[in-house]
């Protein structure tokens, strides 16, 4: 059976010497192929609570990594932003009727 510690991230194994940590996310698996996984081994004359902490610190660093990489992925490159603004004036001037967007539809009197 595995115990929830915090954002998403589970104890999968745990000893006086060892903790395994995993996190089910789908960001996980699209950056690193696979579930997040963080395993701490403890030094001699480690309590099981540090142990614990010190997973949870390195948990939090591996969201902080993922988070950063998830937003480089979702910002658009200088390239991409170029043609992104090319595109759209080149769509402006086809759809450009000439008349002022007031005028559009209205049917003159005379």
């Amino acid at each position: 059976m595995r115990s929830g510690v915090g954002n998403g991230w589970q104890i999968k194994h745990l000893t006086d010497r060892v903790i395994e940590l995993e996190k089910s996310d789908v960001a996980y698996r699209k950056f690193t192929g696979s579930d997040g996984v963080v395993r701490v081994r403890a030094e001699p004359g480690m309590d099981r609570g540090l142990l614990i902490e010190r997973a949870l610190t390195q948990a939090n660093r591996c969201d902080a990594e993922l988070a950063l990489r998830v937003a480089q992925d979702a910002l658009p490159t200088g390239k991409a932003y170029a043609d992104y603004r090319n595109q759209t004036r080149a769509f402006a001037q086809a759809n450009n009727t000439g008349e002022e967007s007031f005028a559009i539809g209205v049917k003159s009197v005379g």
